[in-house]
């Protein structure tokens, strides 16, 4: 159980952290 929460949890920081390059990369470019 704790290993699908991890797996999750990482799942959605990755999706985070892309839509927030894209955020970033829109302001700088």
């Amino acid at each position: 159980m704790a290993e699908y929460l991890k797996i999750a949890r990482d799942d959605r920081w990755e999706k985070m952290n892309a839509r927030t390059e894209a955020v970033f990369g829109g302001i700088m470019a």
